[in-house]
């Protein structure tokens, strides 16, 4: 019964060493090796902006490599989303500016519109620009709101069609 006791607790202090040893190497990796930062920010439209039937919204962006920032349209009173301007949007390198080119809707649609922009990881972009490549063929069907890239926040705006 001893020997029983004595071999529990030689491996409950076997596990907490363990986890106790890679705790710290976790944090000093973390503190050696800071993880690439995101940052999206709008310019244009600006929040509450009266916008026309279509438009470019452009702001400045930091990605993590292997992420695509894309940019997605929904009138607010639908649970469904329009990704934009025909697959991510292009960042120049040097400034981090990008521009895309957003449909708000059909014509009969007025109202507030909220666009996000979002960054996704390799499988999504794939998917969003599948989206694309059959959308006109099947009237730009909607669709829900992808998986983003983990730590990334989706930047949303709302603007108003007249």
């Amino acid at each position: 019964m001893k020997t029983t006791i004595r071999t529990a607790h030689i491996f409950v202090r076997s596990l907490l060493l363990v986890g106790f040893v890679l705790g710290v190497v976790s944090v000093t990796f973390a503190q050696t090796h800071p993880a690439e930062s995101c940052d999206v920010r709008v310019t244009s439209p600006s929040e509450g902006d009266s916008v026309g039937p279509d438009g470019s919204v452009g702001g400045i962006a930091r990605v993590p490599n292997g992420t695509y920032l894309w940019v997605f349209a929904h009138r607010k009173n639908i649970n469904a989303w329009w990704p934009q301007g025909n697959g991510p949007a292009d960042i120049d390198p040097k400034t981090g500016h990008f521009d895309v080119f957003v449909t708000y809707g059909q014509d009969r649609d007025h109202g507030a519109f909220e666009v996000a922009v979002a960054m996704v990881g390799p499988e999504v972009n794939e998917v969003l620009t599948k989206w694309f490549d059959t959308a006109q063929a099947r009237g730009y069907p909607p669709m829900r709101f992808p998986n983003t890239f983990g730590g990334c926040p989706v930047v949303r705006i709302t603007v108003i069609k007249g």
